[in-house]
């Protein structure tokens, strides 16, 4: 596990020192992510999850939501 002084932790596979395969990131504002990682780069497939219950479920690239993907409003609406 990785962890920073504001709260913020990684807590998955490593290769080489860098984040690569399955993990979950924790952000100190209680935000989390869980899913794909490449090079310490958010990438691949994965659910992303903010504290006020919104969600987003699909693909990602160099730590940015790309291509398919389903986000979850609260009140379960969807976009």
């Amino acid at each position: 596990m990785e962890s920073w002084p504001d709260g913020a932790k990684y807590e998955g596979d490593y290769i080489d020192g860098m984040k690569e395969g399955k993990g979950k990131l924790t952000f100190a504002d209680g935000s989390y992510y869980e899913g794909e990682f490449k090079q310490n780069e958010i990438c691949g497939y994965g659910k992303y999850y903010w504290p006020d219950g919104k969600q987003y479920e699909g693909s990602w690239s160099h730590n940015k939501m790309h291509g398919e993907g389903l986000l979850i409003w609260k009140d379960k609406k969807k976009y």
